[in-house]
Protein backbone atom coordinates (compact mmCIF):
# COMPACT_ATOMS: atom_id res chain seq x y z
CA UNK A 1 0.00 0.00 0.00
CA UNK A 2 1.46 3.15 -1.54
CA UNK A 3 0.17 6.13 1.15
CA UNK A 4 1.26 9.93 1.34
CA UNK A 5 0.83 11.92 4.80
CA UNK A 6 2.11 14.64 6.66
CA UNK A 7 4.09 13.15 9.09
CA UNK A 8 5.74 11.11 6.65
CA UNK A 9 6.01 12.45 3.17
CA UNK A 10 5.93 8.84 1.16
CA UNK A 11 5.16 5.45 3.24
CA UNK A 12 5.08 2.00 1.70
CA UNK A 13 3.53 0.12 4.20
CA UNK A 14 3.53 -3.52 4.75
CA UNK A 15 0.33 -4.36 2.34
CA UNK A 16 2.61 -3.42 -0.53
CA UNK A 17 5.75 -4.99 -1.84
CA UNK A 18 7.41 -5.07 -5.83
CA UNK A 19 6.45 -0.88 -5.86
CA UNK A 20 8.14 1.04 -8.13
CA UNK A 21 8.69 4.81 -6.55
CA UNK A 22 10.11 7.19 -9.32
CA UNK A 23 10.86 11.06 -9.38
CA UNK A 24 8.50 11.58 -6.10
CA UNK A 25 9.38 14.85 -3.90
CA UNK A 26 9.48 14.37 0.09
CA UNK A 27 10.81 17.20 1.71
CA UNK A 28 10.24 19.32 4.91
CA UNK A 29 8.46 16.59 6.79
CA UNK A 30 8.79 14.60 9.95
CA UNK A 31 9.98 11.82 7.59
CA UNK A 32 10.60 11.71 3.64
CA UNK A 33 10.50 8.61 2.22
CA UNK A 34 9.48 5.51 4.59
CA UNK A 35 9.35 1.89 3.59
CA UNK A 36 8.42 -0.52 6.09
CA UNK A 37 7.64 -4.45 6.38
CA UNK A 38 8.08 -5.39 2.82
CA UNK A 39 10.29 -6.16 0.08
CA UNK A 40 11.86 -5.92 -3.47
CA UNK A 41 10.83 -2.38 -4.50
CA UNK A 42 12.54 0.09 -6.24
CA UNK A 43 13.32 3.91 -5.76
CA UNK A 44 14.67 5.71 -8.57
CA UNK A 45 15.32 9.54 -8.33
CA UNK A 46 13.67 10.33 -5.51
CA UNK A 47 14.14 13.59 -3.20
CA UNK A 48 13.99 13.69 0.37
CA UNK A 49 15.15 17.20 2.03
CA UNK A 50 14.65 19.03 4.81
CA UNK A 51 13.11 16.74 6.78
CA UNK A 52 13.10 16.43 10.40
CA UNK A 53 14.26 12.71 11.25
CA UNK A 54 15.03 10.85 8.26
CA UNK A 55 15.32 11.75 4.87
CA UNK A 56 14.75 7.93 3.89
CA UNK A 57 14.01 4.79 6.13
CA UNK A 58 13.90 1.41 5.45
CA UNK A 59 12.64 -0.61 8.55
CA UNK A 60 12.34 -4.64 8.83
CA UNK A 61 12.77 -4.55 4.84
CA UNK A 62 14.39 -6.75 2.41
CA UNK A 63 15.83 -6.85 -1.25
CA UNK A 64 15.18 -2.91 -1.94
CA UNK A 65 17.41 -1.47 -4.82
CA UNK A 66 17.33 3.05 -4.25
CA UNK A 67 19.35 4.19 -7.10
CA UNK A 68 20.11 8.09 -7.60
CA UNK A 69 18.18 9.65 -4.78
CA UNK A 70 18.66 12.38 -3.13
CA UNK A 71 18.52 13.44 0.97
CA UNK A 72 20.18 15.99 2.25
CA UNK A 73 20.08 18.53 5.26
CA UNK A 74 18.20 15.64 7.61
CA UNK A 75 18.61 14.09 10.64
CA UNK A 76 19.29 10.84 9.22
CA UNK A 77 20.16 10.88 4.91
CA UNK A 78 19.45 6.93 4.69
CA UNK A 79 18.19 5.17 7.49
CA UNK A 80 18.73 0.94 7.47
CA UNK A 81 17.25 -0.15 10.51
CA UNK A 82 17.87 -3.48 11.93
CA UNK A 83 16.35 -6.28 10.65
CA UNK A 84 16.84 -4.74 7.29
CA UNK A 85 18.78 -6.68 5.48
CA UNK A 86 20.18 -6.93 1.74
CA UNK A 87 18.98 -3.97 0.25
CA UNK A 88 21.21 -2.09 -2.38
CA UNK A 89 22.04 1.53 -2.64
CA UNK A 90 23.81 2.67 -6.00
CA UNK A 91 24.67 6.15 -7.03
CA UNK A 92 22.61 8.28 -4.30
CA UNK A 93 23.17 11.78 -3.19
CA UNK A 94 23.29 11.83 0.76
CA UNK A 95 25.25 14.85 2.47
CA UNK A 96 24.69 17.40 5.34
CA UNK A 97 23.10 15.37 7.30
CA UNK A 98 22.90 16.13 10.73
CA UNK A 99 23.94 12.86 12.34
CA UNK A 100 25.05 10.49 9.71
CA UNK A 101 24.37 10.51 6.08
CA UNK A 102 24.06 6.91 5.97
CA UNK A 103 23.55 4.51 9.17
CA UNK A 104 23.60 1.25 8.38
CA UNK A 105 21.93 -1.29 11.46
CA UNK A 106 21.62 -4.39 9.95
CA UNK A 107 24.01 -6.06 6.79
CA UNK A 108 23.26 -3.88 3.30
CA UNK A 109 25.54 -2.61 0.64
CA UNK A 110 26.01 -0.42 -2.54
CA UNK A 111 28.38 1.45 -4.44
CA UNK A 112 29.46 4.71 -5.69
CA UNK A 113 27.06 6.59 -3.76
CA UNK A 114 28.21 10.41 -2.59
CA UNK A 115 28.40 10.86 1.56
CA UNK A 116 30.41 12.44 4.37
CA UNK A 117 29.31 10.82 7.52
CA UNK A 118 28.81 6.84 7.59
CA UNK A 119 28.10 4.72 10.34
CA UNK A 120 28.51 1.11 9.66
CA UNK A 121 28.49 2.05 5.86
CA UNK A 122 31.50 1.27 3.14
CA UNK A 123 30.55 1.20 -0.33
CA UNK A 124 32.36 -1.74 -2.52
CA UNK A 125 36.17 -1.30 -2.19
CA UNK A 126 36.40 1.61 -0.55
CA UNK A 127 35.89 3.18 3.22
CA UNK A 128 32.65 5.01 3.18
CA UNK A 129 31.24 6.42 0.28
CA UNK A 130 32.88 6.26 -3.00
CA UNK A 131 32.38 10.47 -3.10
CA UNK A 132 32.65 13.25 -0.35
CA UNK A 133 30.11 15.39 -0.55
CA UNK A 134 32.49 18.54 -0.52
CA UNK A 135 34.47 18.43 -3.76
CA UNK A 136 37.98 18.59 -3.24
CA UNK A 137 39.61 22.10 -3.05
CA UNK A 138 41.53 22.77 -6.50
CA UNK A 139 45.34 22.58 -6.45
CA UNK A 140 47.35 25.72 -5.83
CA UNK A 141 49.12 26.75 -9.14
CA UNK A 142 52.29 25.47 -9.38
CA UNK A 143 55.30 24.43 -11.40
CA UNK A 144 54.55 21.42 -12.44
CA UNK A 145 51.08 20.98 -12.95
CA UNK A 146 50.94 21.42 -16.59
CA UNK A 147 48.79 24.40 -16.80
CA UNK A 148 49.99 27.81 -18.16
CA UNK A 149 49.17 29.83 -14.57
CA UNK A 150 50.62 32.52 -12.36
CA UNK A 151 53.33 34.61 -13.91
CA UNK A 152 54.46 31.89 -16.38
CA UNK A 153 55.37 32.90 -19.81
CA UNK A 154 55.15 28.93 -20.88
CA UNK A 155 53.44 26.33 -19.69
CA UNK A 156 55.38 25.45 -16.00
CA UNK A 157 58.06 28.07 -16.69
CA UNK A 158 59.39 31.32 -16.85
CA UNK A 159 58.53 33.78 -14.64
CA UNK A 160 58.98 32.65 -11.08
CA UNK A 161 59.27 28.87 -12.45
CA UNK A 162 62.32 27.16 -14.09
CA UNK A 163 63.89 29.43 -17.25
CA UNK A 164 62.20 27.84 -20.74
CA UNK A 165 63.80 25.82 -22.82
CA UNK A 166 64.49 27.37 -26.48
CA UNK A 167 61.07 27.60 -28.69
CA UNK A 168 59.08 28.15 -25.29
CA UNK A 169 57.47 31.74 -25.02
CA UNK A 170 59.27 34.32 -23.37
CA UNK A 171 59.08 37.92 -22.12
CA UNK A 172 62.66 38.63 -21.34
CA UNK A 173 65.81 37.07 -21.09
CA UNK A 174 65.44 36.04 -18.11
CA UNK A 175 62.47 33.81 -18.93
CA UNK A 176 65.13 31.32 -21.06
CA UNK A 177 67.51 28.73 -20.63
CA UNK A 178 69.61 30.23 -23.45
CA UNK A 179 69.07 34.05 -21.67
CA UNK A 180 68.32 35.36 -24.90
CA UNK A 181 64.69 35.75 -26.01
CA UNK A 182 63.09 37.20 -29.51
CA UNK A 183 59.96 37.95 -30.78
CA UNK A 184 58.69 36.53 -27.99
CA UNK A 185 60.32 33.19 -28.20
CA UNK A 186 63.19 31.57 -26.02
CA UNK A 187 65.83 31.10 -29.07
CA UNK A 188 69.80 29.66 -28.85
CA UNK A 189 72.02 32.42 -28.48
CA UNK A 190 72.48 33.61 -32.10
CA UNK A 191 76.68 32.79 -33.61
CA UNK A 192 76.88 36.87 -32.97
CA UNK A 193 76.76 37.15 -30.02
CA UNK A 194 79.31 34.44 -29.35
CA UNK A 195 81.98 36.25 -30.45
CA UNK A 196 83.67 35.35 -34.07
CA UNK A 197 87.24 35.84 -33.02
CA UNK A 198 87.60 33.71 -30.00
CA UNK A 199 91.21 35.87 -28.90
CA UNK A 200 88.50 39.67 -29.14
CA UNK A 201 86.15 37.93 -26.28
CA UNK A 202 84.98 41.00 -24.01
CA UNK A 203 82.62 38.94 -21.91
CA UNK A 204 79.71 39.05 -23.19
CA UNK A 205 78.32 35.40 -22.60
CA UNK A 206 78.46 32.70 -20.16
CA UNK A 207 77.35 29.03 -20.17
CA UNK A 208 74.21 27.78 -19.39
CA UNK A 209 75.03 25.71 -15.91
CA UNK A 210 72.27 23.12 -16.20
CA UNK A 211 74.22 21.66 -19.45
CA UNK A 212 77.68 21.39 -17.83
CA UNK A 213 78.55 18.51 -15.72
CA UNK A 214 79.55 18.88 -12.06
CA UNK A 215 83.36 18.69 -12.87
CA UNK A 216 82.85 21.55 -15.58
CA UNK A 217 81.48 23.80 -13.17
CA UNK A 218 83.90 23.43 -10.71
CA UNK A 219 86.64 25.63 -13.09
CA UNK A 220 84.10 28.12 -14.39
CA UNK A 221 85.63 30.75 -11.93
CA UNK A 222 88.75 30.37 -13.19
CA UNK A 223 87.88 30.26 -16.94
CA UNK A 224 85.87 33.62 -16.39
CA UNK A 225 88.41 35.11 -15.07
CA UNK A 226 91.47 34.29 -17.36
CA UNK A 227 88.81 34.53 -20.50
CA UNK A 228 88.68 37.93 -20.05
CA UNK A 229 91.70 39.35 -18.46
CA UNK A 230 93.32 37.24 -21.48
CA UNK A 231 90.47 37.87 -24.21
CA UNK A 232 90.03 34.17 -24.94
CA UNK A 233 86.64 32.71 -25.88
CA UNK A 234 85.68 30.66 -22.52
CA UNK A 235 84.20 27.99 -24.74
CA UNK A 236 87.45 27.56 -26.40
CA UNK A 237 89.43 27.66 -22.87
CA UNK A 238 86.85 24.92 -21.82
CA UNK A 239 87.43 22.64 -24.76
CA UNK A 240 91.19 22.93 -24.47
CA UNK A 241 90.47 22.12 -20.73
CA UNK A 242 87.98 18.65 -21.96
CA UNK A 243 90.96 17.79 -24.54
CA UNK A 244 94.02 18.41 -22.37
CA UNK A 245 92.31 16.62 -19.42
CA UNK A 246 88.71 16.27 -19.31
CA UNK A 247 88.30 17.99 -16.73
CA UNK A 248 90.92 16.17 -13.66
CA UNK A 249 92.71 19.02 -12.27
CA UNK A 250 95.24 16.06 -10.58
CA UNK A 251 96.14 15.24 -14.49
CA UNK A 252 99.72 14.62 -15.48
CA UNK A 253 102.00 13.89 -18.91
CA UNK A 254 104.19 11.23 -19.61
CA UNK A 255 108.23 12.02 -17.77
CA UNK A 256 109.90 14.02 -20.46
CA UNK A 257 112.41 11.12 -21.76
CA UNK A 258 114.40 13.66 -24.17
CA UNK A 259 117.88 14.92 -24.37
CA UNK A 260 117.04 17.35 -21.27
CA UNK A 261 116.37 14.35 -18.79
CA UNK A 262 118.86 12.07 -20.44
CA UNK A 263 121.77 14.33 -20.19
CA UNK A 264 120.99 15.54 -16.44
CA UNK A 265 120.80 11.28 -15.72
CA UNK A 266 124.38 10.81 -17.39
CA UNK A 267 125.93 13.58 -15.40
CA UNK A 268 125.12 12.42 -12.17
CA UNK A 269 123.02 15.93 -12.18
CA UNK A 270 119.44 14.34 -10.68
CA UNK A 271 119.39 10.86 -8.69
CA UNK A 272 117.38 9.32 -10.98
CA UNK A 273 115.33 10.01 -14.49
CA UNK A 274 112.05 11.81 -12.40
CA UNK A 275 113.32 15.11 -13.28
CA UNK A 276 109.99 16.36 -13.08
CA UNK A 277 109.69 17.78 -16.70
CA UNK A 278 105.63 16.86 -17.02
CA UNK A 279 102.69 18.36 -18.32
CA UNK A 280 100.46 19.38 -15.49
CA UNK A 281 96.76 19.71 -14.33
CA UNK A 282 93.88 20.59 -16.21
CA UNK A 283 95.49 22.48 -18.94
CA UNK A 284 98.71 19.97 -19.18
CA UNK A 285 101.44 22.37 -19.18
CA UNK A 286 104.65 21.96 -18.88
CA UNK A 287 106.94 24.70 -17.14
CA UNK A 288 108.52 25.93 -20.02
CA UNK A 289 104.90 26.54 -21.31
CA UNK A 290 103.43 27.97 -17.99
CA UNK A 291 106.78 30.22 -18.19
CA UNK A 292 106.19 31.26 -21.52
CA UNK A 293 101.80 32.33 -20.09
CA UNK A 294 103.73 34.38 -17.54
CA UNK A 295 104.47 31.83 -14.23
CA UNK A 296 107.76 32.16 -12.62
CA UNK A 297 108.56 32.44 -9.15
CA UNK A 298 110.19 35.23 -6.76
CA UNK A 299 111.37 32.82 -4.97
CA UNK A 300 113.02 28.98 -4.66
CA UNK A 301 109.98 26.99 -3.48
CA UNK A 302 111.88 23.53 -2.63
CA UNK A 303 109.27 21.71 -1.19
CA UNK A 304 110.75 17.76 -2.84
CA UNK A 305 113.95 16.16 -1.74
CA UNK A 306 115.28 16.63 -5.51
CA UNK A 307 118.67 18.03 -6.17
CA UNK A 308 117.83 21.49 -7.25
CA UNK A 309 121.67 22.42 -6.39
CA UNK A 310 122.56 20.63 -9.95
CA UNK A 311 119.77 21.07 -11.72
CA UNK A 312 120.32 24.63 -12.00
CA UNK A 313 124.39 24.55 -12.25
CA UNK A 314 122.78 21.98 -15.21
CA UNK A 315 120.46 24.96 -16.02
CA UNK A 316 122.72 27.85 -15.68
CA UNK A 317 125.33 26.24 -17.98
CA UNK A 318 122.71 25.27 -20.37
CA UNK A 319 122.06 28.92 -21.08
CA UNK A 320 124.99 30.79 -20.96
CA UNK A 321 128.04 28.37 -21.61
CA UNK A 322 127.03 27.72 -25.05
CA UNK A 323 130.12 29.54 -26.51
CA UNK A 324 132.25 28.66 -23.92
CA UNK A 325 133.35 24.80 -23.77
CA UNK A 326 135.04 25.76 -20.57
CA UNK A 327 132.08 27.67 -18.69
CA UNK A 328 130.77 24.66 -17.28
CA UNK A 329 133.94 23.05 -16.11
CA UNK A 330 135.45 26.43 -14.21
CA UNK A 331 131.96 26.92 -12.54
CA UNK A 332 131.64 23.44 -10.74
CA UNK A 333 135.62 23.22 -10.53
CA UNK A 334 134.92 27.12 -8.62
CA UNK A 335 131.98 26.08 -6.01
CA UNK A 336 132.13 22.24 -6.05
CA UNK A 337 128.93 20.09 -4.84
CA UNK A 338 126.23 22.67 -2.88
CA UNK A 339 123.63 20.29 -1.17
CA UNK A 340 121.23 23.18 0.91
CA UNK A 341 118.68 25.65 -0.24
CA UNK A 342 120.70 28.25 1.42
CA UNK A 343 123.79 27.48 -0.70
CA UNK A 344 122.05 27.08 -3.70
CA UNK A 345 120.66 30.68 -3.14
CA UNK A 346 124.20 31.92 -2.06
CA UNK A 347 125.35 30.08 -5.51
CA UNK A 348 122.54 32.32 -7.64
CA UNK A 349 123.43 34.94 -6.26
CA UNK A 350 126.96 34.51 -6.77
CA UNK A 351 126.53 33.02 -10.44
CA UNK A 352 124.84 37.15 -11.35
CA UNK A 353 127.91 38.80 -9.56
CA UNK A 354 129.65 40.78 -12.81
CA UNK A 355 133.11 40.00 -11.20
CA UNK A 356 131.63 35.80 -11.80
CA UNK A 357 130.42 36.83 -15.41
CA UNK A 358 134.09 37.83 -15.63
CA UNK A 359 136.03 34.67 -14.45
CA UNK A 360 133.67 32.92 -16.06
CA UNK A 361 134.11 34.53 -19.47
CA UNK A 362 130.93 35.00 -20.96
CA UNK A 363 128.54 37.87 -20.74
CA UNK A 364 124.52 38.32 -21.45
CA UNK A 365 121.73 41.00 -21.47
CA UNK A 366 119.74 41.93 -18.67
CA UNK A 367 116.55 40.54 -20.90
CA UNK A 368 118.77 37.20 -21.43
CA UNK A 369 119.75 37.11 -17.34
CA UNK A 370 115.53 37.67 -16.56
CA UNK A 371 114.75 34.99 -19.03
CA UNK A 372 117.00 32.39 -17.35
CA UNK A 373 115.68 33.46 -14.04
CA UNK A 374 112.22 33.27 -14.67
CA UNK A 375 112.58 29.78 -16.64
CA UNK A 376 114.67 28.20 -14.03
CA UNK A 377 112.22 29.36 -11.16
CA UNK A 378 109.39 27.58 -13.32
CA UNK A 379 111.28 24.55 -13.67
CA UNK A 380 111.38 24.51 -9.57
CA UNK A 381 107.97 25.69 -8.64
CA UNK A 382 105.76 24.48 -11.48
CA UNK A 383 105.74 20.36 -10.09
CA UNK A 384 104.52 22.11 -6.96
CA UNK A 385 101.98 25.09 -7.35
CA UNK A 386 101.00 24.30 -11.42
CA UNK A 387 98.56 21.43 -10.36
CA UNK A 388 96.32 24.39 -8.55
CA UNK A 389 93.29 25.25 -10.70
CA UNK A 390 93.45 29.20 -10.58
CA UNK A 391 97.47 29.00 -11.16
CA UNK A 392 97.15 26.27 -13.84
CA UNK A 393 94.39 27.87 -16.03
CA UNK A 394 95.69 31.30 -15.46
CA UNK A 395 99.09 30.33 -16.88
CA UNK A 396 97.54 27.86 -19.35
CA UNK A 397 95.53 30.62 -20.79
CA UNK A 398 98.52 33.30 -20.58
CA UNK A 399 100.30 30.35 -22.94
CA UNK A 400 97.36 30.05 -25.41
CA UNK A 401 97.11 33.95 -25.68
CA UNK A 402 101.08 33.80 -26.53
CA UNK A 403 100.64 30.95 -29.02
CA UNK A 404 97.61 32.70 -30.80
CA UNK A 405 100.47 35.94 -31.02
CA UNK A 406 102.69 34.14 -32.57
CA UNK A 407 100.56 31.36 -34.76
CA UNK A 408 97.97 33.30 -35.96
CA UNK A 409 99.10 34.24 -39.46
CA UNK A 410 96.29 32.16 -41.73
CA UNK A 411 99.41 31.52 -43.95
CA UNK A 412 100.87 28.67 -41.81
CA UNK A 413 99.84 25.05 -42.06
CA UNK A 414 96.14 24.96 -41.33
CA UNK A 415 95.42 28.62 -43.25
CA UNK A 416 93.45 29.24 -40.27
CA UNK A 417 94.72 30.86 -37.65
CA UNK A 418 92.55 29.27 -34.77
CA UNK A 419 93.47 26.03 -35.42
CA UNK A 420 97.34 26.87 -35.93
CA UNK A 421 97.00 28.17 -32.39
CA UNK A 422 95.47 24.86 -31.00
CA UNK A 423 98.36 22.95 -32.89
CA UNK A 424 100.63 25.29 -31.22
CA UNK A 425 99.48 25.03 -27.69
CA UNK A 426 100.06 21.26 -27.93
CA UNK A 427 102.61 20.96 -29.74
CA UNK A 428 104.64 24.18 -29.40
CA UNK A 429 104.86 25.15 -32.91
CA UNK A 430 101.79 25.17 -35.78
CA UNK A 431 102.04 21.60 -36.81
CA UNK A 432 99.24 19.50 -38.76
CA UNK A 433 97.94 17.74 -36.29
CA UNK A 434 94.62 16.94 -36.89
CA UNK A 435 94.24 14.66 -34.40
CA UNK A 436 94.60 17.07 -31.93
CA UNK A 437 93.02 20.19 -33.51
CA UNK A 438 89.71 18.87 -35.38
CA UNK A 439 88.66 17.01 -31.78
CA UNK A 440 89.15 20.46 -29.49
CA UNK A 441 87.56 22.30 -32.38
CA UNK A 442 84.57 20.43 -32.16
CA UNK A 443 84.28 20.91 -28.42
CA UNK A 444 84.58 24.73 -28.67
CA UNK A 445 81.52 24.45 -31.46
CA UNK A 446 79.47 22.59 -28.56
CA UNK A 447 80.40 24.50 -25.97
CA UNK A 448 79.20 27.23 -27.55
CA UNK A 449 75.96 26.23 -28.23
CA UNK A 450 75.80 26.46 -24.43
CA UNK A 451 76.13 29.73 -24.44
CA UNK A 452 73.71 32.37 -22.62
CA UNK A 453 73.71 36.11 -23.89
Amino acid sequence: MLRIITLGGVIISDQASNNILNNNVANNNLWGIIIWYNSNNTLNNNTADNNQENGIWLTNTKNNTLTKNTANNNRYGAYLYSTSANNILLSNLFCNNLVNDIKDADSNSGDKNTCDTIFNWNDIGTIGCTYGCSPPSPPKPNCTDNIKNQNETDVDCGGNCDKCADGKSCLSKDDCQSHYCAGGLCLICPIENLTTNPFSYSGDYVFNESRLSEKEKEVLPYVYKYSKEYEISPALIMAIIKKESNFNSESYGDQFKGYYCDELFKKKLIKDLKCEFRAYGYMQLWATAACDGGFGGEELNITQPLDYTWWYKWFIARYFCVNNSDCKIKFEAAHGNQNKKENLVALYNWFKLPATKQALQFSFSAKEEAKAESSFFAYVDWPVQGIEANTNIHYGSGYLKKQYVRYSNPKRVYKDALKNTISAYHNGNAIADNKYVEPVIQYYEDYKSKAIC
